[in-house]
């Protein structure tokens, strides 16, 4: 049985991951150059991820669900299990943005306008992030930090 990652803790055991901390937010670039398969991953705070290189596989009891280069992924706190898949060269590249309730929370509320929540959303497996040039452009602006 493989090991289960428990995220953000174990980000300092990780080869590929250079990581910051600021109060109740992780803030981590993961680059990994092997393919890897079905990883158990426990995810203690919300996680926001954001695929540079390659793609990543959320497997789930009903589906697989493919996450491609420069697509956003947001996932509640819990268990999952992962691929993270290299296109050239193997490499596969990520931005991961942790954050606890209290974050989520005042980030909904402080930016309501632009989040039209739905009761409907209330079953849903995941949670896609629709993908802008903004978006993308907040999201490569971390860039420098990570250098």
């Amino acid at each position: 049985m493989n090991k289960i990652l428990s995220l953000p803790e174990d980000l300092k055991q990780l080869k590929g991951v250079n990581y910051k901390k600021i109060k109740s937010c992780t803030f981590a670039k993961y680059t990994q150059t092997d393919t890897s398969h079905s990883t158990f991953v426990n995810v203690g705070s919300h996680l926001l991820t954001f695929v540079r290189k390659g793609y990543k596989i959320l497997h789930t009891a009903s589906k697989d669900y493919k996450i491609n280069s420069y697509e956003t992924l947001f996932l509640k706190a819990g268990s999952y299990t992962l691929s993270n898949v290299g296109l050239s060269k193997g490499v596969y590249e990520a931005y991961l943005f942790f954050f606890d309730n209290a974050f989520l929370i005042e980030l909904i509320y402080k930016y309501k306008d632009f989040f039209k929540l739905d009761q409907k959303f209330q079953n849903y497996e995941i949670f896609w992030v629709k993908n802008d040039k903004i978006l993308q452009g907040i999201l490569e602006s971390f860039s420098p930090h990570f250098e």
